[in-house]
């Protein structure tokens, strides 16, 4: 038996064709095998191709075919076992080869009832069996297949073995029945079909429902079930699942429904089959099917999932299945689906208590089912919760009962519930919105006992107030401080619910300044006094930090608020006092500013309204803003207005204490002042500007073209001087500051004056004032490219004619400048300015000669960014600006370039920046190499090769570089043959070898370990022989 299986396995696994004689095919390849089997193959194909030529016939498989078939007709009666055995197998490689369509549907008949006949003999071995069920799947392929009485006898037998005990059998036979079955276009065949496979089915029910009524412990398939009936049972399930999705609808049905006698709320021996089954028809039947009787088995899962003590595999498998069938109903049948709301949530939410793994994957489908199918328009009248139970419909019933479930979950939780408890809230909480606050009110008061409690305790409470985040982001603070309010009792100096602050700090979004100044800032007063009263200074300490908490609240109320342009006026009186030097809320009152001027302006800018709500600790957000309207840029340009009528007033405050505050507070009054700069009339803010300048007595730093205009009298002695002298730098610093702030919103006249005081402050030597100016030039030019165009000369000679810096944020500043200009000159194509770029990048590139590796980066990335920037372009054309970064490298590199040190060619730097450009270059890179070539002294060579020794090359990078190495090294005779370039990690490889006679020549020559790049290089697509 094992000889006939290795030698169908042989046979079968070898690909055979109908381009030659199969006999000689055979022969070739087994025709030396001393295996027995092997030699009945070859003789009986020797014999039949005897047959065939004593006919005069063409030895294609077709004819092949007929004789065999014949031989099988004849030797079926005769019981020869060796016989039958090497004619099946030899019939298995014959009738694949037959082309299609080539034997008649009656002859395909007439053999299909001889291979039913043979299989019907019982003495044929499983190798035997199997060939001849191969066989017969493919036969009924040339039947007539309109005609269920022509493919009837072989589908049976098909069907019949589908379910044998022997598994390779049976796995055969099951691929066929699935084969033929989706071959099947008539209704009618398709319909006698399937009635066959339901007879099948109902064949075994009564065995099923007996197996189905025993119980198996833990999954554990019952002992009984090694019955060759009862295996036959598991097997007829396993049919089922294949073919299911082809039945028809009738079928389907009486399936679904004679399927649910087997399903129970424990586990059996065939809850996992029917599972299987359940699912391919929710993936390839009709809608229908499963509609009709998806009372019943939403019923019949939710009690499995309910009983817990079944596996918990089967369990998350029904809740998948339970979230399936819901979700076909709900798209059919949305009203009758929500009366089944309860039972689902009841079902799946007592996973939620399992251990961590089960209650993720129960918590994940509740999530869904809420997204999907909660419809809160359906949850209102008029704007206003249903709340009568009078007039409550079938949504607002399921609702009450879902939120009771995880109400009584909450309840039986004995302590903080999971997280994955907590998710689900989260979401539903926002689901629902505002009227969330009707509809989980009680919900929202556990969570508070629990999160009082928690705090008390030092618990970790983070998922909790996450979850009662979401419920301040879906009802509003408004709602949520109704239900839960923070309250304060002046007698005995305790506070209610003061945990919340933090809670509104994080999650507040879309409520109201006049709530905020009408009821949190009322708060703030009320404890701010009452500390006072406390003799013992702790608790006053305390009530001062509830009080400070309060006002911190303020940016929180300014996400968004609904009032801007209502209550701006009134807030902006309220937060003046603030604006001081050491004051508590300064930093808030900055942010909370900048927070309102931005949110409106990107509403003005964008196409789309409002909803950038990123920075939220919660990324469900954007469900709970789908009820809740957005900015318009209507409403957006009301709220602007209305900063803008206090700006001023404003402005001149921040810029007071902009002043007056050490370094480390400036950077977010700074953005403050900016986002208020931006909005406010230039004249405004030039004339703010201008008084900073006056009151630092700097007006005269803006003298003609920028002129250093002493102000040193004679009369002051050394030292004096130099204190007025640090002084003014210090002031300088702070005008370069405040400049670097408003230059955004800046008018053209503006940007002027900014940059003559900048072009008398970077003639001074203190370092802190070149790195303060060379930041706010490189603002000035980022942001205004008309500046840039109309005093493109001006720039290039103040930053050509100033010694590059030492210090490595003015250096980075400055090549920003460069980085921007050169990107603009490329772009005018200017032949005046074309050479000024020549400077600009000689520049740049000298500076990854710089022994400090701070600005070999700035210039690494500032030539990165320059190419980037240009390879992005929207023009990419031979003649587009990324192409004329390119071509400038040959007139940098060669000897007559503009790349020039100490009057010779800088070839270190200028192979990095090859290294820059080679990343991008994808054609042409001879044009590089040609300038390199003329670098034939060996002091040079040797410098190119040594800087290519140091790049950290990709093998994509090196493929390019290739073209320009070959252009190069042919020219050093006497460097290049003893070139070794490093490439990665120390990995090297002989390149010029390599160019000159191509990998396949030099594969001696690599050492085994470094053989990887070379081979990547030459093999994905660069040098070959």
């Amino acid at each position: 038996m094992d000889e006939e299986q290795q030698e169908h396995k042989e046979i079968t696994d070898t690909a055979f064709n109908d381009k030659s004689d199969l006999c000689q095919q055979l022969l070739n390849r087994y025709g030396k095998s001393s295996a027995l089997q092997h030699r009945h193959l070859c003789a009986t194909a020797a014999a039949t191709r005897s047959i065939i030529q004593s006919e005069y016939l063409p030895l294609t498989p077709l004819s092949y075919f007929a004789a065999t078939i014949s031989a099988i007709a004849e030797t079926a009666k005769t019981l020869d076992i060796n016989a039958v055995s090497a004619l099946s197998s030899f019939f298995a490689i014959v009738v694949p080869l037959v082309p299609g369509k080539a034997i008649a549907s009656g002859k395909a008949s007439e053999a299909v009832s001889v291979l039913v006949e043979m299989l019907e003999s019982k003495t044929m071995g499983t190798a035997s069996v199997r060939a001849v069920i191969k066989c017969l799947g493919v036969l009924i392929g040339f039947c007539e297949l309109e005609d269920w009485d022509s493919v009837k006898l072989g589908f049976e037998t098909l069907l019949k073995f589908s379910i044998d005990k022997r598994p390779k059998v049976r796995k055969c036979a099951q691929d066929c029945v699935v084969k033929v079955f989706k071959s099947f276009d008539s209704s009618t065949v398709i319909k006698e079909a399937s009635k066959l496979v339901y007879s099948l089915l109902i064949s075994h029910m009564p065995l099923a429902v007996e197996i189905s009524a025993s119980r198996a412990l833990h999954g554990s398939r019952d002992e009984s079930l090694s019955k060759p009936e009862q295996l036959e049972v598991l097997h007829m399930l396993n049919v089922l699942k294949l073919i299911v999705p082809f039945l028809s609808v009738k079928v389907s049905l009486k399936v679904i429904k004679d399927l649910q006698k087997l399903m129970s709320c424990q586990f059996s021996a065939l809850t996992r089959h029917n599972f299987d089954i359940i699912e391919a028809m929710h993936a390839y039947s009709r809608p229908e099917v499963i509609i009709r009787q998806a009372d019943t088995i939403i019923n019949s899962l939710a009690s499995y999932i309910s009983l817990g003590m079944n596996p918990v595999d089967t369990v998350l498998s029904a809740a998948n299945l339970l979230k399936v069938t819901f979700e076909k109903l709900y798209a059919s049948e949305p009203s009758n689906c929500t009366r089944h709301f309860p039972l689902v949530f009841r079902s799946i939410t007592g996973l939620l208590l399992s251990e961590a793994s089960t209650a993720s994957q129960a918590s994940q489908i509740l999530q869904e089912l809420i997204n999907c199918h909660i419809d809160r328009n359906l949850l209102i009248i008029e704007n206003q919760p249903v709340d009568n139970v009078a007039v409550c419909n079938t949504e607002t019933t399921a609702i009450i009962s879902t939120c009771t479930i995880f109400d009584n979950v909450l309840s039986s939780c004995g302590g903080i519930p999971n997280e994955h408890i907590l998710a689900v809230l989260s979401v539903l909480f926002l689901k629902l919105g505002d009227i969330s606050s009707f509809y989980m009110k009680g919900i929202l008061l556990k969570l508070s006992e629990l999160l009082t409690i928690a705090v008390r305790n030092t618990s970790d409470t983070k998922h909790l107030q996450k979850c009662i985040g979401s419920a301040i982001i879906a009802m509003g603070p408004e709602k949520l401080l109704t239900l839960l309010p923070i309250t304060f009792n002046d007698e005995d100096l305790s506070c209610s619910n003061i945990w919340l602050i933090l809670i509104l700090k994080n999650y507040v979004i879309g409520s109201s300044l006049g709530f905020f100044m009408d009821h949190i800032v009322p708060l703030a007063e009320s404890l701010q006094q009452a500390s006072h009263k406390d003799k013992k200074q702790v608790i006053g300490q305390d009530l001062r930090d509830h009080a400070h908490c309060c006002w911190e609240l303020l940016p929180a109320f300014c996400r968004y608020p609904t009032d801007i342009y209502q209550n701006f006026g009134r807030l902006a009186k309220l937060l003046l006092p603030f604006l001081k030097k050491d004051s508590f809320m300064l930093q808030n009152v900055a942010i909370a500013l900048q927070e309102l001027v931005n949110q409106n302006r990107r509403v003005l800018l964008s196409n789309t309204a409002a909803s950038d709500f990123a920075n939220l600790p919660t990324s469900e957000v954007n469900i709970a803003f789908e009820s809740k309207p957005s900015y318009s840029k209507k409403t957006a340009s009301r709220n602007v207005r209305a900063l803008v009528s206090c700006s001023e007033e404003l402005l001149l405050a921040l810029t007071d204490v902009l002043f007056d505050s050490p370094p480390e507070k400036r950077s977010f009054l700074k953005n403050a002042i900016g986002s208020l700069a931006s909005i406010t009339d230039s004249s405004v803010v030039r004339k703010i500007f201008i008084s900073c300048l006056e009151r630092f007595q700097l007006v005269d730093d803006l003298g003609e073209c920028g002129k250093l205009v002493s102000h040193t009298n004679a009369s002051v002695d050394e030292e004096q001087s130099s204190s007025i002298s640090m002084g003014k730098d210090m002031k300088r610093c702070m005008i370069l500051e405040l400049a670097s702030s408003i230059v955004e919103g800046a008018s053209e006249d503006l940007s002027n004056l900014i940059f003559n005081f900048i072009r008398h402050a970077l003639q001074e030597a203190n370092e802190i004032v070149q790195r303060e100016s060379y930041h706010t030039l490189s603002r000035i030019i980022e942001e205004h490219s008309s500046f840039c165009s109309s005093r493109f000369v001006e720039l290039m000679d103040l930053l050509l004619n100033l010694k590059s810096p030492v210090d490595i944020l003015s250096l980075r500043s400055r090549f920003t400048c460069f980085q921007t200009l050169l990107v603009h000159t490329i772009k005018r194509s200017s032949d005046d300015e074309i050479a000024k770029a020549f400077l600009i990048l000689n520049e740049v590139i000298l500076a990854l000669k710089d022994s400090k590796e701070e600005g070999r980066k700035a210039a690494y990335d500032t030539l990165l960014k320059i190419s980037s920037i240009l390879q992005n372009s929207s023009c990419t054309t031979d003649d587009g600006p990324y192409h004329k970064l390119i071509s400038m490298g040959p007139g940098m590199s060669g000897e007559n370039g503009w790349m020039r040190t100490s009057g010779d060619p800088v070839t270190v730097p200028g192979l990095h920046y090859i290294k820059v450009v080679v990343a991008y270059l994808d054609e042409d890179p001879y044009s590089w190499g040609n300038g390199f070539r003329d670098m034939q002294k060996t002091e040079r060579g040797w410098q190119l090769v040594g800087t290519m020794k140091q790049g950290d090359w990709r093998p994509r990078e090196v493929r390019t570089l290739m073209a320009l190495w070959k252009t190069v090294v042919r020219g050093w005779k006497d460097i290049a043959k003893y070139v070794v370039m490093i490439v990665g990690n120390g990995r090297w490889t002989r390149f010029w070898y390599a160019t000159r006679h191509g990998y396949r020549y030099s594969g001696g020559r690599y050492p085994d370990r470094y053989d990887e790049v070379p081979r990547q290089v030459f093999h994905g697509g660069g040098f070959g022989a």
